[in-house]
């Protein structure tokens, strides 16, 4: 058993040393905040430096783990926000093997966050004069491969936090790499001393601002009535008639090439975020947008400019859908669906019209979900799937409750019309977000009360609605009718 487990690379890219394992083996042994710290060192290789890490986890237990890696050309130490489950290298690892767009964990989560306090951290580090920022991207090498796999295998844990820290160069190595910034072993052992004893001492993080200021993305993502009608406009292209291409990009699935032309796709169903595309001979195209997949309608033979990586061509005679950028897609037969990890830990659909308000004050007051805050509760697709932030938001101001509320603390009657606007919401703004009717709410069938709203007044009781963040997603609410 230790307390803390702290890991490094091995020597890459031609390089002589790691800095990371540089470092990190100086520490092995330490007592840190009375937790004794173990130091392992990892492969560069793909697949192997999971294996070692998990076998290392599984032995020591640890209270805390940080994986370190090299980051020529960074300034400063960087604490990572953030993992994706694509390995894309742009080099091949230490024995020769180059994943190009391949998932870390099949079916995992298209991103992990960290569970340090990030922010904290930085905030330490730049208090002792030791240059440290937030990190957006982990990359996509070796180094993002053991951050997501790390995470994924800690989900789930009480008491285990995980996350990944980038070191620039030694100065050794910095003279082979003129220009590029470097770091001594003596202030990056600190920085790493400084980092697992605020990881240590503080589970909360700092309200600071750390986050880049380019490419930002609005707060507004796609929800379940917003993948529900991409849905419909898909089926409505293709639906019904023979394929005539089908091509997926990656290679475990172009077998079923052949085997689907000529076939029909029935129809295309949604569980929350992810789409499930029905063929005329029993089989369905799973597919899961994650952060960065996008579908789109285009005539047959027509081949869009795109940055995107296309990754799946359905064709008729008169239409095309196709599918880019997303990595988690698979072909299963109908048992494999009834099966299928993600699709058994999402709850019932909230667009589903079978799904009652009954059901759902029963889920509410489950013991799974009862004392689980509202904030946190109206984004977990394991209570209903198809719910988001703005839904969140909207459902939350219709029923005047807070985002820090229990369906515990609430009233029958409160209960009631929770479980109502959780349902009714969502399926108002399915068929009518973005239409008119001069008839009602000033020409919106659906409007947003107070998303993106903030600082104006609140329709209901005049208050002034604010912006928060709350579950790490920016929240509006009114304090004045919202309790």
């Amino acid at each position: 058993m230790a307390g803390v487990l702290i890991t490094g690379f091995e020597p890459f890219g031609g390089e002589t040393v790691n800095p990371s394992w540089e470092v990190v083996k100086q520490l092995d042994g330490m007592i840190i905040r009375g937790q004794q710290v173990v130091a392992k060192q990892l492969p560069c290789v793909f697949g192997e430096a999971l294996t070692v890490l998990k076998a290392a986890l599984e032995t020591y237990q640890p209270r805390l783990t940080i994986a370190v890696g090299q980051a020529g050309g960074r300034v400063d130490i960087t604490v990572e926000r953030v993992a994706i489950n694509v390995d894309d290298a742009r080099i091949p690892d230490n024995k020769g093997q180059q994943p190009i767009d391949e998932p870390i964990v099949a079916n995992g989560p298209a991103a992990c966050f960290s569970t340090l306090p990030i922010k904290a951290i930085v905030s330490a580090l730049r208090q002792q004069g030791i240059p440290a920022s937030v990190s957006q991207t982990a990359g996509t090498f070796v180094c993002n491969h053991v951050m997501y796999g790390l995470l994924h295998q800690l989900q789930g844990k009480r008491g285990q936090k995980g996350g990944f820290i980038h070191i620039p160069y030694l100065p050794e190595q910095a003279a082979a790499h003129p220009g590029q910034a470097s770091m001594s072993v003596a202030t990056v052992r600190a920085a790493l001393e400084t980092a697992i004893a605020v990881a240590l001492e503080q589970d909360d993080d700092v309200k600071i601002g750390g986050g880049a200021t380019h490419e930002q993305k609005d707060d507004s993502m796609p929800e379940g009535p917003e993948i529900r009608r991409a849905a419909d406009k898909l089926e409505a292209a293709i639906k019904g008639e023979p394929l005539t291409n089908v091509w997926f990009a990656f290679p475990q699935l172009q077998p079923y090439q052949t085997q689907l032309t000529g076939q029909r796709v029935t129809h295309i169903a949604t569980r929350g975020k992810a789409l499930l595309t029905h063929f005329s001979g029993g089989l369905t195209l799973y597919s899961h947008n994650q952060l960065y997949g996008v579908w789109r309608v285009v005539d047959a033979g027509v081949e869009p400019q795109s940055n995107r990586v296309l990754r799946v061509r359905l064709q008729t005679a008169s239409k095309a859908i196709l599918l880019y950028s997303a990595s988690d897609i698979d072909i299963l037969t109908a048992e494999q669906v009834a099966n299928h990890p993600f699709l058994l830990r999402v709850g019932p659909d909230v667009l589903d019209m079978t799904l009652t308000a009954e059901q759902v004050k029963a889920r509410l007051l489950s013991a799974k979900f009862r004392n689980r805050q509202f904030s946190g509760l109206l984004l977990d697709q394991a209570f209903l799937a198809g719910l988001g932030n703005y839904l969140r938001v909207e459902i939350l101001w219709q029923v005047g409750l807070s985002g820090k509320r229990k369906a515990a603390e609430l009233s029958d009657s409160q209960l009631d019309a929770l479980a109502h606007a959780l349902l009714d919401i969502p399926r108002l703004s399915y068929p009518t977000r973005g239409l008119v009717d001069d008839n009602k709410h000033h020409g919106a069938l659906f409007r947003c009360k107070v998303f993106h709203r903030d600082g104006e007044r609140c329709e209901r009781c005049g208050g002034i609605i604010e912006k928060t963040t709350l579950s790490s997603r920016p929240f509006y609410w009114c304090p004045g009718c919202q309790h």
